[in-house]
């Protein structure tokens, strides 16, 4: 459940959100199963933060920090994370249809199990990260940079993987 101060400072936008975090480092923020669908988190700070569980349908999250965020079984279902920074997030069961991560920086990311049925990942980094068991049916991966990404079990049936970088 999350942490309804948190949800409070969300409440009063980007800059409050931002200074807030830059004023409180060490608190992790928690708006873990939080109803955030539609909303516009462009340029959000939410390293590290609690967002298991979280609604985030179709929600703006470009050019946000969730570097070591805690995405598991989130829904990301057609939402925007362009430019978005997710290295080392927890995305295992997430529920991301149709998401749009062009530039988007996964590297080291878990992604196991993901649905990421017809995702763009265009020009996304997804080095390090694991992949097994996701669903990336339909999805594009055009010149993504998936160095030493682990894929065993995925589903690939009609991706754009050329000509991505190994």
């Amino acid at each position: 459940m999350a942490d309804e101060a948190h949800l409070a400072t969300l409440e009063r936008g980007r800059d409050a959100w931002n200074e807030w975090r830059a004023q409180e480092p060490e608190v992790v923020p928690d708006l873990a199963g939080a109803a955030l669908a539609g909303r516009d988190l462009r340029g959000l700070d939410l390293r590290g933060a609690r967002l298991e569980g979280a609604e985030l349908a179709r929600a703006d999250l470009g050019e946000a920090n969730l570097s070591g965020a805690q995405l598991a079984r989130a829904d990301l279902t057609g939402a925007r994370l362009v430019d978005a920074v997710l290295t080392g997030a927890t995305l295992a069961g997430v529920t991301a249809p149709e998401a749009d991560c062009r530039r988007a920086r996964l590297d080291a990311a878990d992604l196991r199990r993901a649905d990421l049925r017809s995702a763009l990942l265009g020009e996304a980094r997804i080095a390090d990260s694991d992949l097994r068991a996701a669903d990336l049916t339909d999805a594009d991966l055009r010149l993504a940079i998936r160095t030493d990404a682990l894929f065993s079990g995925a589903r690939l049936s009609g991706s754009t993987l050329q000509p991505a970088r190994a």
